[in-house]
């Protein structure tokens, strides 16, 4: 009887400590899917401490074979989980931002021991911790931290400064008014080491700030910013401005064809006096920008469903948005919007538009002789598309005439041209509300042929 009794004991203490343990299992589960969701990120990383986010970089290699180059494909991975970002070269070495705006990097991957190295500098004074703190409880942590920060740099110089400079566009929080511009702040590196910064300095902001009332839905289109920059001349840079969809559907503000804002422009900024005048306008979200000359630019924009772009960038004109597009409302087969039957008629045309799932993101006209028959080519990178586009453009026609499609098998974030002729791509993670993907820098070169 007592061994009866005993056993029942026994089965029933492990019965109650199997539905205490499934319990904890599943209450754990529903904190930390609801923690995720409404963008924890810290009780994330603590109950799931697998993360891939490490300092150790490790190289990964692959081969692509492309029309007329066979290309080796390097892969690194970043130190650390990051939306957005950009990079750039300074001289023969790569820097690399977060899209945080809190951390910038040297990358050496000359030898064996691939290393980010940490420049010091302070954080990019955008007020971005403010802004999350203001927000995250109707927003979600995570989903802030993603698309709030930075959106270029370049690495320049120019003769009203006496040493290289670094340009960073940034979205950045007015705390006392609670409502975000687009700015560009200057930076330039001591002299003596390349892996030390001076204080950042605020040198333009577009004029309107915006709010969560600037759409219907009193949402943060954050990711709708533009923010390239790149050199125009030895007094001036030019930068992109994306419209945060108040394009006339999502809001009653229609940014791009009102000259009273800098929202959905090319703004031209002169260096000397801070002084800025628009460009062109017309434009939704430009996501690329490059200057081959003043005569040559070219930008790549993201439009509604099948309606990304590439336009051939002249001063004065007007692009359309959102009165002229080749997409269609998502959901729908026609456009609210579009005052031109889809055919852009009476507005500057495109030189090339892309169908849906593509999401062009920056692009560069290759200039070495390094990967043969490719000098000359426009490269487009695509988030979407997980691919590169390269491109034969007629400058005389002023259209494409070719194009090759170049799986890379991530988004893609960034794309620049290095001095000895590599290119240099930065992905981006997938996701709007978590921190799923570490970031990688990839090396694209010529494929050696080992005997």
């Amino acid at each position: 009887m007592t061994k009866t009794r005993d056993t029942y004991k026994y089965q029933n203490f492990f019965k109650k400590r199997k539905i205490l343990l499934s319990v904890l299992f599943i209450s754990a589960s529903i904190i930390a899917v609801m923690s995720f969701y409404f963008g924890a990120y810290s009780f994330y990383h603590k109950l799931f401490p697998f993360s891939k986010a490490t300092t150790t970089v490790t190289q990964k290699s692959e081969y692509l074979y492309t029309a007329y180059n066979d290309i080796e494909k390097k892969s690194y991975n970043t130190p650390g989980y990051s939306k957005y970002g950009s990079i750039a070269f300074l001289n023969d070495k790569l820097i690399y931002m977060q899209g945080d705006g809190q951390q910038i990097f040297l990358f050496d991957g000359e030898n064996s021991n691939f290393e980010f190295k940490n420049i010091k500098a302070e954080k990019l004074p955008i007020g971005r911790d403010e802004f999350i703190k203001k927000h995250e409880k109707i927003h979600g942590t995570a989903r802030l931290k993603n698309f709030f920060g930075l959106r270029d740099i370049m690495i320049s110089k120019f003769k009203s400064f006496n040493t290289t400079s670094i340009f960073v566009s940034s979205l950045d929080y007015d705390i006392d008014n609670d409502c975000y511009r687009i700015s560009i702040f200057r930076n330039e590196f001591v002299v003596a080491d390349k892996t030390k910064l001076k204080k950042w300095k605020k040198i333009f902001s577009t004029k309107q700030c915006l709010t969560e009332d600037t759409n219907y839905q009193k949402l943060f289109y954050l990711s709708g910013s533009g923010g390239r920059i790149v050199k125009y001349d030895e007094n001036n840079i030019l930068l992109s401005t994306g419209n945060f969809d108040g394009d006339g559907f999502y809001s009653s503000y229609i940014y791009s064809q009102d000259s009273s804002n800098d929202y959905g422009k090319i703004i031209k900024i002169n260096l000397k006096d801070s002084t800025s005048e628009i460009f062109t306008t017309g434009h939704r979200n430009p996501q690329g920008l490059f200057l081959v000359d003043k005569d040559y630019i070219l930008s790549t924009e993201h439009g509604p469903k099948g309606g990304d772009e590439m336009n051939l960038i002249k001063q004065g004109k007007n692009y359309g948005w959102p009165f002229a597009t080749f997409g269609t409302d998502y959901g729908s087969k026609s456009s609210k919007t579009d005052k031109t039957k889809n055919s852009h008629d009476g507005y500057e045309k495109p030189i090339f538009s892309w169908g849906n799932q593509f999401a062009a993101s920056q692009l560069i006209v290759y200039k070495s002789d390094y990967l043969d028959k490719w000098k000359g080519n426009i490269i487009t990178s695509s988030l979407a598309g997980k691919r590169l586009i390269r491109m034969v453009f007629d400058q005389e026609r002023k259209s494409i005439v070719y194009t090759e499609n170049i799986p890379i098998g991530k988004r893609i974030r960034d794309i620049v041209e290095a001095p000895n002729g590599k290119i240099a791509l930065l992905t981006d993670q997938m996701g709007v509300d978590g921190f799923k993907e570490v970031p990688e820098i990839i090396f694209l070169e010529k494929k050696l042929n080992k005997k």
